[in-house]
């Protein structure tokens, strides 16, 4: 009876692998792993759009999910920084796919059936991104405040 049970344990945990989903709370993490920024600075709003676009217009051959699992997320890992380049490098579909969903955060366009559209350009993220930079339409402090350095 042991040795029947323990020829069928392997079989039985390999039927019940963990299948990864990828819903918004993933890409929220794949999305906050690749960007620097934590789950909770990025707008779970635009997550949900940019997410949709990726799915829908996908610009590699490898899938969120696939890069997600590439890299071994879940909530025991975050991988390294270096882990992170060497999955990404060795694929170029991966590095595809990584650059333009962390374009979508920094830039704010990304694309739909009727072409690219904008999100919201004062909240793209490539202005959080450098801590002093703000939208060019915006001022903030008395005029001239350009000229001088900015304080990081």
């Amino acid at each position: 009876m042991a040795a029947v049970g323990a020829a069928v344990l392997p079989i039985i945990e390999g039927c019940t692998e963990k299948k990864v989903e990828f819903g918004d709370a993933e890409f929220m993490k794949l999305s906050s792993i690749l960007t620097g920024f934590s789950d909770s600075e990025l707008d779970k709003t635009l997550a949900v759009t940019y997410h949709t676009s990726l799915k829908n217009f996908p610009p590699s051959k490898k899938s969120l999910q696939e890069l997600y699992k590439a890299l071994k997320i879940d909530s025991d890992n975050i991988p390294s920084d270096e882990e992170i380049e060497n999955v990404i490098t060795k694929n170029p579909e991966y590095k595809k796919l990584a650059d333009t969903l962390i374009t979508y955060w920094m830039s704010g366009i990304y694309k739909t059936k009727d072409g690219m559209k904008v999100s919201d350009y004062e909240k793209m993220y490539a202005w959080k991104s450098t801590g002093y930079l703000i939208p060019n339409a915006q001022c903030r402090g008395d005029f001239g405040f350009w000229q001088n350095k900015p304080s990081v």
